[in-house]
């Protein structure tokens, strides 16, 4: 069985609510495989293998520490039935095509794992904000964008279903990270060279709501 485990709905992570309100050392506890946010927007989280990647704006990536916090995140202990080969030169909108030809997408959520050789990808990380915190679709502006070409590495991401735009991040969502560990973020763009893909359903999705009075009064809905 593979749960998702979600911390932050993501309408109100959108409304510009970027307070850490989980340290990675407790996210561990909640699966090896996913994607998040840092606190105050300080970079994007890829976990692939159980490692938790710290990818920032400067260009540079870490392993986290059990006491950095996050202000959103997705994650599960992976576990997929099968693999396919991918074909060379697809784009990201062709192979989230691929993928739904493969598996019956639209009203379940899905994890899955793309790893090989890339043509080219574009991860990006925003900077860290301060309070007051600008709303996400202003913040996502700033992301600085970090191009390579010829590159070898995978691709963690999620699909999740068009009705969950006031929880999940509908449609396909995409963080890589390098095999040599010195390249990740989230994905504005890739083409793959040479790659295998696994997929998983997700049988529950488990969202985590935070307590603190920092969010009392959010408007949730539209």
């Amino acid at each position: 069985m593979n749960r998702l485990w979600q911390i932050m709905p993501s309408m109100a992570f959108k409304l510009g609510l970027y307070d850490g309100v989980i340290k990675i050392g407790e996210a561990r506890k909640r699966g090896n495989f996913g994607v998040g946010q840092f606190a105050r927007l300080d970079g994007e989280l890829t976990v692939l293998e159980g490692k938790f990647y710290h990818a920032r704006s400067d260009g540079s990536v870490r392993l986290a520490e059990d006491d950095d916090e996050l202000c959103f995140a997705q994650l599960c202990f992976y576990e997929a039935p099968q693999a396919w080969n991918v074909p060379g030169g697809m784009d990201m909108t062709q192979f989230g095509a691929y993928l739904t030809s493969l598996m019956p997408f639209p009203n379940f959520f899905w994890a899955f794992h793309l790893s090989g050789q890339f043509a080219n990808v574009t991860p990006t990380a925003p900077p860290p904000f301060t309070k007051p915190y600008p709303p996400f679709a202003d913040a996502i502006k700033l992301r600085q964008s970090f191009p390579a070409s010829d590159i070898a590495g995978a691709v963690v991401g999620f699909y999740s279903p068009p009705f969950t735009g006031d929880t999940g991040v509908p449609g396909f969502h995409y963080h890589f990270i390098s095999r040599n560990g010195l390249l990740s973020g989230h994905l504005t763009a890739f083409e793959v060279k040479e790659a295998t893909v696994s997929a998983a359903r997700i049988d529950q999705y488990l969202l985590q709501l935070p307590s603190t009075s920092e969010y009392e009064g959010a408007t949730l809905g539209h």
